[in-house]
């Protein structure tokens, strides 16, 4: 067990390597507190479990693969969707962007500034941006045609390799845009707002725009990205 100020972190192991896990649960919920709002669940409990995928949320609840070859990355994302997706919720369905792109970010935020962990802002992004031009390039020449609309049901994407590359890396470089756009303590703030308007209820993806776009004109950045307009 670890405490983050009011929250009690349960790790569930089935290895000495997963008591790792508890600790960087109870750094990264501490960071997330701090940086978009009040964690809602007096506990959170991480169990490291035989997962057939790195790792998967539930409110107040993850799961990491015993098999996984990035526990800590994947932990951080999973503690993430505590925000977002278990207090403000989406239709994972049809906007699968808008929670996987924001746990995604917000991994970024938190390792940005842990470096000792070895993950940067910068390298991050790079990778993110490879993986997409990569897919990319073997959708253009395999279909003649690459669909990089992020709007659409999962049933749509033609498989995990399609789906991650726009629900995660896109969505992850559009996050990067916008807070370029709005600068650090803006962009901060939206998601601080965003956060405080939705939590316990449903977002819809205006919902997210709109905290944006209250505090820079950043409607063109959505609509480029979303709408598959945006050369990357």
């Amino acid at each position: 067990t670890r405490q983050a100020g009011a929250v009690r972190i349960k790790c569930y192991c089935l290895n000495e390597s997963g008591r790792a896990l508890a600790d960087i649960a109870a750094e990264s919920l501490a960071y997330f507190e701090e940086a978009f709002g009040r964690y809602p669940y007096p506990e959170f409990s991480i169990v490291q479990t035989g997962l057939a995928q790195s790792g998967m949320e539930y409110p107040a609840l993850a799961m990491i693969s015993a098999d996984c070859g990035d526990a800590v990355y994947t932990a951080v994302h999973e503690v993430a969707h505590q925000w977002w997706y278990a207090a403000v919720g989406s239709d994972q369905y049809m906007h699968a962007w808008q929670d996987e792109g924001l746990a995604e970010y917000s991994a970024l935020m938190f390792f940005e500034s842990h470096p000792e962990y070895g993950f940067t802002r910068a390298g991050l992004i790079s990778t993110a941006t490879r993986a997409y031009r990569a897919y990319f390039s073997v959708y253009s020449q395999l279909f003649d045609d690459a669909d990089t609309g992020m709007d659409r049901a999962l049933c749509d994407f033609s498989g995990d390799y399609e789906y991650a590359n726009i629900a995660y890396n896109k969505a992850l470089i559009m996050f990067e845009a916008l807070r370029e756009a709005l600068g650090d303590g803006q962009f901060r703030a939206a998601l601080q707002s965003y956060y405080s308007s939705y939590s316990a209820s449903i977002a819809p993806p205006e919902g997210l725009m709109a905290a944006f776009c209250a505090r820079a004109d950043c409607e063109g950045i959505f609509e480029s990205f979303i709408q598959g307009k945006v050369i990357i």
